[in-house]
């Protein structure tokens, strides 16, 4: 009994020493938790001002290297920050968005797509774990570079990347591998941990209302058509937007001028064209965003479509037209107070079997008969005299 209560008090022991010395080894600035630039950079977001940030992108080195979110903040006015880093796994991007998670409330999350595609080595996730619990397994080789401010127990996030988490180069090294997006249907599968991790990162985004897309960034040597009918099967199974670049090559990149090195990363000529995509992308997406909100004060199914299908306009005769349309419906609810509108069944169908003479079921001229109780209720409601 005194040698198993011995060998308790020595783990306890040890395991307090370890936690004290991992204190005492962790970096107490973000700036310095590595001798790779770009995991400091990658954790920028935690030194930004508070709700500051409006998009997130995460992944491995593609990502750094194709978007610069200074590009997107000048032209288009959205604040982004890139949280990518070399090699990255999945692991490591869901913890990059959750850290960032805490100190900003995020619209967008990017995930560059090359990252899905890197199996994660099961040693590697415990090993992570234990250096999450106890960080002296990550920095034991700082010792080094400790000084006094080491003893400090805080930890101050005050280091963010000046260009936000992009690595700029204007270095020119051509790529030969044109032809790389040959078509196939064959599909390149998504690791089973991988998709674990995707599916953590997707339900992360829905619990805080964060739009999630996955983005295939330009290159020759890491992406083809096999694993784009990976992303695209799952996207599609997920409800997930994915943007492939390098289908019809979409961002325009010219492949003898905007690439460092031999096609596996852009340079900055080419990110300025696939962050100015980007950017007009995520314009596009804030509009229907806006018209999703806007559908939700239709009561009817054909409301709801036509505020789906709005389009802007600067057609000047368009839009006063318009706008003496809503003066009119304005003055109709002030007169008659809400109309007689309720939920209807879409009866597309039940119209186009009328058309062809076609024999309907008894559920289907039900509503249909909603439909003409309902219009005979607009008509008094729109023609009742004041």
């Amino acid at each position: 009994m005194k040698k198993i209560l011995k060998v308790i008090v020595f783990f306890l022991i040890l395991f307090l020493l370890l936690i004290i010395a991992s204190y005492i080894v962790s970096p107490k600035n973000n700036g310095t938790l590595s001798p790779d630039k770009h995991i400091d950079n990658a954790s920028g977001p935690l030194a930004e001002k508070e709700n500051s940030i409006d998009a997130l992108v995460i992944g491995d080195s593609e990502s750094f290297a194709a978007i610069s979110p200074l590009e997107i903040y000048k032209n288009y006015g959205y604040t982004m920050y890139v949280s990518g880093t070399s090699g990255q796994y999945l692991y490591d991007s869901y913890n990059y968005f959750l850290k960032t998670l805490t100190k900003q409330k995020l619209k967008v999350l990017i995930l560059e797509t090359d990252a899905i595609y890197r199996k994660i080595p099961i040693s590697y996730n415990f090993r992570f774990w234990m250096g999450e619990f106890i960080p002296v397994f990550h920095y034991h080789n700082r010792w080094k570079q400790m000084t006094m401010q080491d003893f400090k127990m805080e930890i101050a996030y005050n280091y963010t990347d000046t260009f936000k988490g992009y690595d700029f180069s204007l270095n020119i090294n051509p790529a030969t591998n044109h032809n790389y997006m040959e078509y196939t249907e064959e599909t390149e599968k998504i690791d089973k941990i991988n998709k674990y991790y995707l599916d953590l990162i997707k339900k992360k985004c829905d619990e805080n209302d964060i739009s999630f897309i996955l983005v295939s960034t330009p290159s020759t040597v890491n992406w083809n058509y096999r694993r784009h009918n990976g992303i695209k099967h799952y996207s599609r199974q997920n409800k997930i937007k994915y943007l492939d670049l390098n289908i019809d090559n979409k961002a325009m990149i010219d492949w003898s001028k905007d690439t460092r090195d031999m096609g596996d990363h852009l340079n900055y000529y080419g990110a300025y064209k696939v962050s100015n995509y980007l950017g007009n992308y995520l314009n596009k997406l804030e509009y229907f965003k806006i018209l999703e909100t806007l559908s939700t004060f239709a009561t009817t199914y054909i409301g709801k479509n036509m505020c789906l299908n709005l389009l802007p306009s600067n057609q000047k005769d368009d839009v006063k037209n318009r706008l003496l349309e809503t003066d009119e419906a304005v003055k109709v609810l002030y007169r008659s107070s809400t109309p007689p509108l309720s939920e209807i069944a879409d009866n597309t169908i039940n119209l186009k079997t009328l058309e062809s003479f076609g024999t309907l079921s008894l559920k289907s001229l039900l509503d249909i008969t909603d439909i003409l109780k309902i219009a005979d209720s607009l008509k008094k409601y729109f023609y009742t005299d004041y």
